[in-house]
């Protein structure tokens, strides 16, 4: 294991723009409406020839959003961006098929990234840059503030307590300093890039 560089683990969780026949005709959003509640172009962009790993996501997130929590009343949307019903009446999923889809795809996501993590650790990493790729520049507003979201958005991986071990995934998130100090750089090497 290399001490100078970080290993890298790329996710794109929103990158599958396609729904498979047996959903779509059951939906009123058309392929344009489909393509523009994914994350557009992360298939192609979520990409980088020294990573450990890339997760794509292989299913629209209208059939389980691995940016929600795994439960038939959250992972599933009633509505895009935009306050269009992606259901026609009657059509729904049920909570069967939910279930189904969480266990198939959700789960199966999210273990593949904790063995490549797992991987990782066995060579003797001691840190991991993980990227969860978006493309959030134009294609949806966010909540109903028709704000657009930031193209950059620096995380710690889901634990509310920085620094804290995630009881559910055993890694430990980045420590507040840590946090504050890239964000700070990350905005003066962006102030930069406007001059």
């Amino acid at each position: 294991m290399s001490k100078k560089k970080l290993p890298l683990i790329i996710s794109a969780p929103h990158a599958c723009s396609a729904t498979p026949k047996e959903y779509s005709m059951r939906m009123l959003l058309n392929e344009k409406e489909l393509w523009k509640c994914s994350d557009p172009f992360t298939d192609e962009t979520a990409t980088h020839p020294r990573a450990h790993s890339i997760h794509r996501c292989k299913h629209h997130r209208l059939l389980g959003d691995l940016n929600r929590a795994p439960t038939p009343e959250t992972a599933f949307r009633k509505k895009d961006f935009y306050g269009n019903k992606v259901w026609k009446d009657g059509q729904e999923l049920t909570d069967l098929e939910k279930n189904e889809l969480l266990h198939r795809n959700w789960f199966t996501y999210y273990e593949e990234i904790t063995k490549s993590l797992n991987e990782l650790i066995s060579k003797g990493a001691k840190k991991i840059l993980f990227i969860d790729h978006h493309n959030t520049m134009y294609d949806h507003p966010l909540g109903g503030r028709k704000e657009y979201m930031p193209a950059m958005i620096i995380s710690n991986y889901g634990s509310r307590n920085r620094g804290a071990r995630i009881r559910n995934r055993g890694q430990v998130s980045m420590p507040p300093r840590a946090m504050k100090f890239f964000q700070k750089g990350l905005v003066i090497t962006i102030v930069l890039l406007m001059i």
